[in-house]
């Protein structure tokens, strides 16, 4: 089972007449992984947490770049402050 977050968008400026398609702004959320975080095993935990940082490690770089106009670079340093 997973949890997606999605928007629905026009499909096209010409023809978005109340035509829309959704969109995923994050990758999917797999509750398999969410109940391994809060695992009693600390080996489980950590896997878990590395999975969760590898899959949304690319989103949120993005949008840390886009909310505050930065540098790719600085971006990715600010994303990792975070964790």
């Amino acid at each position: 089972m997973r949890a997606e977050r999605s928007v629905a968008i026009p499909l096209a400026r010409a023809s978005w007449r109340g035509q829309f398609t959704r969109v995923s702004l994050s990758p999917p959320t797999y509750v398999s992984l969410v109940h391994a975080l809060s695992s009693d095993d600390a080996d489980v935990r950590a896997i878990a947490f590395e999975r969760v940082v590898r899959i949304y490690r690319t989103p949120v770089v993005r949008v840390v770049q886009r909310q505050w106009n930065l540098e790719p670079a600085d971006a990715e340093d600010l994303a990792h402050a975070l964790r």
